[in-house]
């Protein structure tokens, strides 16, 4: 037979003689693990094979196996001899084929030890079904082929893993390109190069195609769902005959809920056929696993293993049949019907936007492949690199990768002609749990303040040329306590924390005896921070002889003459840096006119001319504790001009009471106006958006379009009651014959109905300026001077009657602005749910959404409105107010 050969005269499959033959001769020494062995191969090693998608490539004795023309995939590695049984690699004959046929263009990505003390190896601290994982990775893998037409990836697989790393693959050939989503002659690759050691495939497909869909997600309406029950059909045989069953659900090796039988809860509901798991209520979030157990004689069994993915997911009944799990029971104990059915519900509880929806760029791959390099970088080549003006991210790379220096220059070139940008920068950092990924290279800055980032524009210091006092004269009646807004459930307001100030503690220089003579001027040069592969390093061997006698002849004076004539150099009380800042505050202030003997004066009224710096200046020159006490303690003597002024301040507590509220008066008084306009064209916006008949009939009209489209003129045989205001944006953006859009035609419908497209247009132009508010920050805005004006009315009852009357008329001014602009926001808000509830939107979409999607759909009308009035030969006009209404 053409398989069969003849050993001393029996016949025997050549397949299956080779594996004896490799046995025997990787047993020999006793140890069965291929100690000191080498892999029987029907070639010669080093004999080139065919690099066909899916064959092993070129290096006869090692196991690599070519999966796509740019990634590959290899067998685990050990310090053993390789061999095809395990199809494990020796690590230095793996290294050793990389280098030779690849130079510093392959990068490899392992899960062991053997491979770290190697440049290009990436290490992945674990490998399961998770999208977080397998996104991370693959942004890193195409940011690598990225660099480099010529760079391969490759993957190390362990026994036990093959299932995992084919959902890695899968998703790294998807990310980048390599295969669109119906390609599966990868999977046949991979099929052939690992048949006995696959078994749970449709878990694998199902997990890509969470892949594919995750870029589909809105980061908006992510909610975690709850499991309620658990449903299992015809119950699997058991080993024992009296046994008990449970469930339990995981996440990353943490228990969130485990159901038992035996525990009597009542929640477990058995008979012959049927397992009910009810009352489970627990809220899924992401990659879970769902884990059926028996218990008998003490011990527990597992039976399948259910793993999904929650976000992909919503509220009802999903079936899983045997095949959709991992089993650890023989096939054969499991009946034909046998299934599980999961009963979920939406919990309305939001998360945090899943890192598989980020999108990540070419920084940010960059500093993924960092973070997750095995060995250590070259610090002098980093250094140098930086030292030179170049990109610090990219420079670590190098340092990873070993460049030499022309390498290295090459290589950061290449990046900033794709865009990358030289020096330092900021850039989003993605997270995920493992610890490996936590690190983040990019500072950020953190103030006292909470400045929320706002379109709201910016007035002047002291705002407008308003007669305050007058304004503040207007409002009566007492103060009244006012309450934060409340705070939405899917948004967390986050107060940033306060920096800690951080004091050097001064080194006291050490004594040295009092010189009989002194230099009169001393020589300004610059020294070098290392002498060492300098030239002075190689001078420093040499003897020199100075004849100090006659130096001190010619270049020094008695040190009782240098003492009389050289200036006292003080001791600084206060740390240096502060004092530095203080001085310059004082500085300015004295350029003002403003002094510890006037500045209370200056500071009875609220309508003073001092703008918010000079009140930041008065503000900087009050000391802490602390530096009070050292003040204190030290003698006058001592003090330099600028402490004497801190000193003189710390003195004046009303000054202080004042400017605190002073500060608060005019911040109050920039942004208020703002708030309130920006407020008030919301809510004109919004009821227009709700009110405008115009709108309605356009909204009528183009949905009469789409379904004369889609039910008139094709296949589809229902029509549409209505559609996302997002299908604004394919109405705008469709072309027919002759590259013809569909809004002329609407135009004309809407004249034959005797409609004027150019009342839409004015009545809703006021959207394109706030399509950029959000309430979110608008509402935090309000909170941040709500909390101002409880901190600071409570500092009135300190002063004395006659300045608390003028500042008590600024805190009811104060007190009115924030409830109307509260009362107000409560209305825009109540407003925008309406909205969203008009045009089929879920709660979680922002209002900014609906006005940019509106104001881009108008933007979109208007210029196609003059195309179509220019062929009209008419003049495009706007409407008068009148004719809005």
């Amino acid at each position: 037979m053409e398989r069969e050969t003849l050993v001393s005269g029996a016949r025997i499959d050549s397949g299956i003689l080779e594996k004896i033959q490799a046995l025997v001769k990787n047993s020999e020494g006793g140890d069965f693990r291929c100690v000191n062995s080498e892999r029987l191969s029907p070639r010669p090693i080093g004999e080139a094979r065919t690099k066909e998608v899916g064959s092993p490539v070129a290096g006869a004795s090692l196991n690599v196996w070519r999966i796509s023309h740019r990634v590959l995939v290899f067998g685990q590695c050990w310090e053993n001899s390789t061999e095809n049984i395990t199809k494990r690699n020796n690590t230095k004959e793996l290294i050793k084929f990389f280098n030779d046929n690849y130079k510093d263009r392959f990068m490899i990505w392992c899960f062991g030890e053997s491979l770290r003390e190697h440049a290009n190896v990436q290490k992945i601290p674990s490998l399961d079904f998770d999208l977080g994982l397998a996104y991370r990775v693959s942004c890193a893998v195409r940011c690598w082929l990225e660099f480099s037409s010529n760079n391969i990836a490759a993957l190390e697989v362990r026994n036990g893993d093959e299932d995992k790393l084919r959902f890695l693959v899968g998703c790294i050939l998807r990310h980048c390109g390599l295969v669109d989503r119906t390609e599966t002659a990868w999977e046949r690759c991979f099929e052939s190069a690992f048949a006995s050691s696959l078994s749970n495939i449709n878990t694998v497909r199902r997990y890509i195609r969470y892949f594919d869909s995750a870029s589909t997600l809105k980061g908006d309406g992510i909610h975690s769902v709850t499991l309620k029950q658990l449903i299992v059909t015809t119950i699997p045989s058991s080993p024992a005959e009296n046994f008990a069953i449970g469930m339990k659900v995981m996440r990353r090796g943490e228990v969130l809920s485990i159901i038992r039988e035996q525990d009597g809860s009542g929640k477990v509901y058995r008979d012959e056929d049927y397992v009910v798991f009810s009352g489970i209520d627990c809220d899924i979030l992401e990659d879970i696993q769902i884990l059926m157990c028996y218990y008998f004689g003490g011990t527990e069994r597992n039976v399948v293993l259910l793993r999904i993915n929650s976000l992909f997911y919503r509220q009802g009944l999903y079936r899983f049949v045997l095949d959709d799990m991992e089993c650890f029971l023989s096939k054969k104990k499991f009946d034909k019907e046998f299934t599980i059915d999961l009963v979920m519900i939406e919990s309305g509880k939001p998360v945090e936007k899943p890192l598989c929806m980020h999108k990540a760029d070419l920084v940010q791959g960059l500093r993924l492949l960092n973070e997750s390099f095995c060995g250590e970088p070259d610090r002098e080549t980093y250094e140098k690199l930086v030292s030179e003006g170049r990109n610090e991210i990219a420079a670590k790379f190098c340092a990873f990768m070993r460049y030499c220096p022309e390498q290295a220059r090459e290589f950061i070139e290449r990046l900033e002609a794709q865009g990358l940008k030289a020096g330092s920068f900021e850039a989003k950092a993605l997270r995920h749990t493992d610890e490996a990924f936590r690190k983040k290279e990019c500072s950020r800055n953190e103030g006292a303040e909470l400045e929320a980032s706002s379109s709201l524009k910016k007035f002047v210091s002291n705002g407008p040329i308003v007669d305050r006092r007058a304004l503040y004269a207007m409002e009566s009646g007492q103060l009244r306590p006012l309450e934060l807004i409340g705070m939405s459930p899917r948004i967390e307001k986050k107060a940033d924390p306060k920096p800690k100030k951080v004091i050097l503690k001064k080194k006291q220089a050490e004594k040295c005896d009092t010189p009989s003579v002194i230099i009169k001027k001393p020589l300004h040069w610059i020294p070098l921070v290392r002498a060492e592969e300098t030239i002075f390093g190689e001078i420093s061997g040499i003897n020199t002889d100075i004849d100090y006698k006659k130096f001190e002849e010619i270049f020094c004076e008695p040190f009782s003459e240098q003492k009389s004539t050289s200036r006292q150099i003080q001791k600084s009380i206060i740390e240096d840096s502060r004092l530095f800042l203080v001085s310059l505050s004082l500085r300015h202030l004295e350029m003002r006119g403003i002094t510890p003997e006037n500045v209370y004066s200056m500071l009875k009224s609220p309508d003073n001319d001092l703008g918010l710096q000079d009140l930041l200046n008065i503000e900087k020159m009050y000391p802490d504790h602390e530096e009070v006490m050292s003040l204190i303690s030290a003698s006058p003597e001592s003090l330099s001009k600028v402490e004497k002024a801190m000193l003189a301040y710390s003195q004046l507590l009303d000054v202080r009471r004042l400017t605190e509220i002073l500060i608060f008066e005019r911040r109050f008084f920039d942004e208020i106006f703002l708030i309130e306009d920006a407020l008030s064209g919301i809510l004109e916006t919004c009821s227009r958006i709700l009110d405008s008949k115009n709108l309605r009939i356009v909204l009528r009209m183009i949905l009469e379009i789409g379904n004369t489209m889609n039910f008139r003129y094709s296949m589809n045989k229902k029509k549409a009651s209505g559609f996302k205001l997002s299908s604004l944006y394919v109405f705008s953006n469709y072309r027919g014959k002759n590259n013809a859009s569909l809004f002329p035609f609407l135009f004309q419908m809407l004249e034959t109905n005797c409609i004027k497209p150019e009342r839409l247009l004015e009545e809703f132009s006021r959207v394109h300026d706030l399509k950029n508010e959000e309430l979110i920050k608008i509402r935090e805005k309000i909170n941040y001077f709500i909390e101002l004006y409880m901190e600071k009315v409570g500092l009135l009852d300190l002063l004395e009657e006659s300045i608390k009357e003028e500042y008590g008329k600024f805190f009811r001014f104060a007190c009115s602005k924030l409830e109307s602009v509260s009362c107000n926001f409560k209305k825009s808000h109540l407003y925008s749910s309406m909205i969203k509830r008009k045009f089929g939107e879920e709660e979680a979409k922002s209002l900014k959404e609906i006005l940019v999607t509106l104001s881009d759909f108008l933007c979109s009308m208007r210029q196609q409105l003059e195309q179509y009035r220019r062929a009209q030969n008419q003049t495009f006009w706007p409407c008068s107010n009148d004719e809005i209404k």
